[in-house]
């Protein structure tokens, strides 16, 4: 599934490194402008992109093995197990470019109090809406 992503890969590194030299032109304390977010906003929008059509392929293929015995041992149930093993690693692979975006704007040191201090005090988890303000706050 990885090669059949290349494309994608091959964007995302390049938008990655695009956001890495522009963080090592402006400095610290320089608020950047939208202008200089571009690359940012387009990595993020191909990110959601990609993961979101990842876990639609994983979706679709677990409806599949529930119509079929999914505990028969057929060689069709365990490939589509595979599969989903494999969209599965594909999703981790993507969100870690995501990290990658959070390394380079903040102190590694930081990323945990910045998790657990949310608008939603005492829940200690981030909710889809919080992790996509997050992402958008934090640049």
């Amino acid at each position: 599934m990885i090669k059949k992503r290349r494309m994608s890969f091959e964007r995302a590194h390049g938008l990655l490194e695009e956001i890495r030299n522009l963080r090592a032109a402006m400095g610290a304390g320089v608020t950047p402008s939208p202008t200089m977010l571009h690359p940012l906003w387009l990595l993020q929008r191909l990110l959601v992109k990609e993961i979101t059509r990842a876990e639609r392929k994983i979706r679709r293929i677990k409806s599949i093995l529930r119509l079929t015995a999914e505990h028969d041992g057929s060689d069709r149930s365990i490939s589509l197990m595979t599969q989903v093993e494999v969209y599965r690693h594909l999703t981790y692979i993507w969100r870690s470019f995501g990290d990658a975006v959070a390394f380079l704007f903040m102190d590694k040191f930081a990323l945990r109090q910045a998790f657990y201090n949310t608008h939603r005090a005492g829940s200690g988890k981030l909710h889809s809406q919080d992790k996509w303000n997050f992402c958008l706050t934090s640049a």
